[in-house]
């Protein structure tokens, strides 16, 4: 007898192990690498920090958030597959496809420069610059995040109108934070910047908006999120998940509460 419930009990356990092998296992969440710039003017990363309130986070998709300063440099990261989603300015998303051939695809707003009354980007100069206009920042040295972004070429487009040609200014990197300084201690004319740092600069005192994209470029949209078309392809209905709980991580930051 006792060799008869052996061999049941061993045939038992063994359909246990056949089953659960045969039982499809629980996917694990994909992971999305998204590159982001400067907050407040991308806020992608906040999104899905209060996870509680989003409908897939965790389940179907996480999110590796990883800060690049410049669109420029985003746009490496997407060709050399370090990312699967990032932010791109109007700029680097015509070089990727224009120049870079680049497989990307446009899944979401971000922000636009001068849409519905809010503040954008501003060109600043001290007040006692003697610079009240475009033309006089001939000989001068002005200051952008980074080369290739839309801010460098909406100076560009200013400048250009303005009757300037590239051997009358120079153009040089700055990083956000170090704006101020760089402009108050005389190493640069001009600097491009952006909030917060646009009202800790007028705050302080002794600077002046001289000009801004808009007055140039008019409505600009200037940032979109965009995807690796074979991530996209690959993930369609994490990339749905994603993006419904964008909007609502969205919805709830814009929210006045």
């Amino acid at each position: 007898m006792k060799r008869i419930l052996d061999s049941i009990t061993a045939a038992i356990v063994g359909c246990f192990i056949v089953f659960a092998a045969a039982a499809p296992l629980k996917a694990e969440p994909v992971e999305i690498r998204m590159a982001y710039g400067g907050v407040p003017g991308v806020i992608s990363p906040l999104l899905f920090l209060k996870p509680e309130i989003l409908k897939h986070y965790g389940k179907s998709y996480t999110v590796t958030s990883t800060y690049i300063a410049a669109t420029s440099v985003a746009l490496q990261g997407m060709a050399s597959g370090d990312f699967d989603v990032s932010y791109l300015s109007f700029t680097a998303l015509a070089s990727a496809i224009m120049n870079g051939g680049i497989d990307i695809k446009v899944i979401s707003d971000i922000s636009s420069w001068g849409g519905y009354g809010y503040e954008g980007p501003q060109m600043l100069v001290k007040t006692d610059s003697g610079i009240n206009s475009v033309a006089d920042l001939k000989g001068k040295i002005l200051a952008v995040t980074a080369k290739g972004t839309g801010f460098h070429y909406a100076l560009l487009a200013q400048l250009r109108k303005a009757g300037l040609k590239p051997s009358d200014f120079t153009i040089v990197e700055v990083g956000r934070a170090a704006m101020d300084t760089a402009l108050r201690e005389g190493r640069v004319h001009l600097i491009t910047t952006t909030a917060p740092f646009l009202g800790e600069s007028e705050k302080k005192g002794g600077v002046k908006r001289l000009f801004k994209p808009e007055d140039v470029m008019g409505d600009v949209q200037s940032l979109v999120l965009v995807g690796s078309s074979a991530f996209l392809k690959k993930n369609p209905e994490v990339v749905k998940d994603f993006l419904e709980d964008y909007i609502i991580g969205l919805t709830w930051f814009l929210g006045p509460k």
